[in-house]
């Protein structure tokens, strides 16, 4: 049963056998159980470790487990009154739930069966964490002490949700590490990190941003991030176009070399092509800007991205007219 933290006290009957609980997971994943036995003068501690993938919901119901199999076992206890207390309320609720699906739940439950079908008195309470109760403060070093132990439980099934989890985390880690290392998808990777750092690489959250655009402003915004569009960079990749180069870029004007004319990508277009330099102005209040200096305004992002959108949107250059509707041969 679980009680109010004020009224919670801890049983002073004689002739009562004490058991406390505690399960441990630390920073780097390495995961514990310990329980403490207490009973008339004498005590007795046990502890263990479970793989890392075990859920710490698992190890607070494993001590309670181990510790009543122990009382069978072992000790063989008989017509005795027994209490187990746990600071763990999740485990305490899944006990009492008439519909059981966690596997280690089960095995717990059909465990202080057993026991009570020994003529013993089983009670579970729930007790306040880091409360300076002795026994907990015992079991809660117990099982810190567990997660490093030797004695490894391996039998327990990790659970669904905690390989789900490990693998999202997996992929979206290596997803993220991909794209920050890569240069050879530079046109993509760097819009990507800028966004993705303007939302300190939650990636939940700029998905859910940028889902809720309306469908025009999408189609600009995946065409800006992909580099996939009608500009020169990617349609030569394409063998729709013969160059590469910039042709909003005024060459004779501008005192720019051929050679050295930048590739008609996005970022170019946004930051620092001279044909645009008006519009730069008038949407970001400089004729030259980095894509990172305008994620680094304090306009929120949904803002800022309407602002990117609009800005493309105005210039039309995603409007343009390939050189060849139809991938030219390659040049040999």
């Amino acid at each position: 049963r679980i009680t109010q933290r004020k009224k919670f006290q801890v049983s002073t009957k004689e002739n009562t056998i004490q058991i406390y609980t505690d399960g441990s997971k630390d920073a780097e994943e390495n995961t514990g159980y310990g329980y403490h036995i207490m009973y008339k003068n004498s005590g007795y501690s046990e502890i263990g470790s479970l793989r890392n993938f075990n859920s710490v919901f698992q190890a607070e119901a494993h001590s309670i487990t181990a510790s009543a199999l122990k009382l069978l076992r072992s000790w063989n206890t008989e017509n005795q009154n027994i209490i187990f207390y746990s600071d763990s309320q999740a485990s305490i609720k899944s006990l009492q739930k008439t519909k059981i699906t966690s596997e280690t739940i089960k095995k717990c439950n059909n465990t202080l069966n057993k026991l009570a079908t020994k003529n013993n008195k089983i009670t579970i309470k729930w007790i306040p964490g880091h409360s300076d109760y002795d026994g907990n403060e015992i079991a809660d070093s117990l099982a810190k002490m567990g997660s490093h132990s030797d004695n490894q439980h391996k039998h327990i099934k990790i659970p669904h949700k905690s390989i789900i989890s490990k693998l999202k985390n997996y992929y979206n880690e290596a997803h993220i590490n991909r794209w920050q290392i890569n240069n050879l998808h530079y046109d993509c990777s760097y819009p990507v990190n800028c966004l993705l750092k303007k939302c300190n690489f939650n990636l939940p959250k700029l998905s859910y941003i940028i889902l809720n655009l309306p469908t025009k402003s999408l189609r600009i915004l995946l065409k800006i991030i992909t580099g996939h569009n009608n500009l020169n960079s990617h349609l030569h990749r394409m063998n729709m176009a013969l160059e590469p180069l910039c042709e909003f870029c005024d060459l004779q004007n501008s005192g720019i070399d051929p050679i050295f004319c930048p590739d008609e990508t996005a970022m170019h277009i946004i930051e620092d092509c001279p044909a645009f330099a008006i519009q730069r102005i008038h949407h970001f209040q400089n004729f030259r800007v980095t894509l990172t200096e305008i994620l680094n305004s304090k306009n929120p992002l949904p803002s800022t991205l309407r602002n990117i959108i609009k800005f493309f949107d105005k210039s039309d250059c995603f409007k343009k007219v390939p050189q060849f509707t139809k991938p030219i041969s390659p040049r040999r």
